[in-house]
């Protein structure tokens, strides 16, 4: 959760807020205090999930878990460090388990999720691996891994929906120029497995309505610590902000219903962003309207940006992604008809429509054959047929596989 600072944004709480003498507000409850998710052992599925993630983390120091930068080798060492935990993720990931989301307050975690990310790295690492090694089997056997894991991280908030995708774009960048050689049967299984995993079109509703969820424990802090005049919580956990915030509400009568009012509006502003985030992410992106325009007012840009924003990023991302793993399969199913000496249809309309559709443009994808080659893109989020042409990352104006 990022914070910006400005003492001015709190200003705009002592008028809102008011000193009124009329008795002790009661304050209601946004988010319901859960403990956090316990995997049980044996139990399979999430509970696998969550104890692969969490024997990462026993087995690794806080500076390994913290660690960003990986060179070659340290992709060697920590693929096998976590080689037996990354194959415990994989089988349980093939049950299709469901993310049992509970909302944290900020600055806490599951003790599980570091061990996530770096199972996820792995995955990403051990398919570059094995198309280095030319193990084709190996190398789908990954990205199947990959996907699914990304099924799974957009079964929760912002920050592991993030993670899923990252997973799934590397595992597909480093996979995609292996995929002239990978034969027949697996370019099938890769077009079953972007299926199950990018197909369907309420594909970021769970993460966003999720993040909702974390900005209402976020909010349910706050209020908290602010209605027992617990300034040393609000200083630990906000910093310079906290701080800022605590001087000024010291100075404030604590029994105006003003400040009841403050709550009950932020919570207006979360539905308010939830509503948006789920009405674009349903429209294609080159068809969407922009956000409204988040006035500040009373709250200040300190609050809009502290409380539900970060949907607007997973969707942006998500986009590239789904638009990437449908080209994938488009270009999968291609080159197993041509590998088979099978002829290229002509045109796109006997495949399924969420293969055929580009999730950007909101049309289908742009695809040319002379019978022998073929090419597919997408127009990108203009809308518009630029012939193919694209930057360096593949990314504008038209939208390419990677390269």
């Amino acid at each position: 959760m990022k914070l910006r600072q400005g003492s001015w944004m709190i200003l705009g709480l002592v008028t809102l807020v008011g000193c009124s003498r009329s008795g002790p507000p009661v304050y209601p409850t946004w988010s319901p205090q859960l403990p956090q998710y316990e995997p049980r052992d044996g139990a399979g599925g999430f509970d696998s999930v969550c104890l692969a993630g969490q024997g990462v983390e026993e087995s690794l120091d806080g500076k390994q878990l913290s660690k960003f930068n990986f060179t070659d080798r340290d992709k060697e060492l920590y693929s096998a460090k976590v080689a037996p935990q990354t194959e415990r993720m994989i089988a349980a990931l093939a049950e299709n388990p469901r993310y049992e989301f509970r909302p944290t307050p900020p600055l806490e975690r599951p003790k599980f999720v570091g061990g996530w990310r770096l199972i996820g790295e792995s995955l990403i690492w051990r398919t570059e691996a094995a198309v280095k090694a030319k193990n084709p089997a190996e190398a789908v056997r990954m990205f199947t891994g990959a996907a699914r894991f990304c099924r799974l991280m957009m079964q929760g908030d912002a920050n592991t929906a993030q993670m899923g995708l990252h997973v799934l774009d590397g595992s597909r960048a480093a996979l995609g120029p292996a995929l002239v050689s990978l034969g027949a049967s697996n370019l099938q299984k890769l077009v079953t497995v972007v299926e199950e995993t990018c197909s369907a079109p309420s594909f970021t509703d769970a993460a966003l309505k999720n993040e909702s969820a974390q900005a209402l424990a976020a909010l349910q802090f706050f209020q908290d610590a602010y209605a027992a005049q617990n300034w040393k919580r609000l200083e630990d956990n906000f910093e310079t902000v906290g701080r800022d915030a605590s001087r000024l509400l010291k100075a404030m009568e604590p029994t105006s219903s003003k400040r009841v009012e403050l709550f009950d509006k932020l919570k207006e502003r979360i539905d308010t962003e939830l509503s948006w985030q789920l009405a674009r992410a349903a429209v294609p992106a080159a068809k969407r309207p922009q956000y409204p325009k988040l006035g500040g007012g009373e709250f200040g840009r300190l609050w809009i940006s502290t409380f539900g924003m970060a949907g607007r990023g997973v969707i942006t991302s998500a986009d590239t992604t789904l638009a990437r793993c449908r080209l994938l399969a488009l270009t999968a199913h291609m080159q197993a008809l041509a590998s088979q000496k099978q002829p290229l249809p002509r045109d796109l309309s006997a495949l399924p429509k969420w293969l055929r559709n580009d999730p950007v443009s909101g049309v289908e994808f742009v695809y040319r054959t002379n019978g022998v080659e073929f090419d597919c893109y997408s127009r990108g989020a203009d809308g518009r047929d630029d012939l193919g042409r694209t930057d360096e990352p593949g990314l504008n104006p038209d939208l390419r596989l990677e390269r």
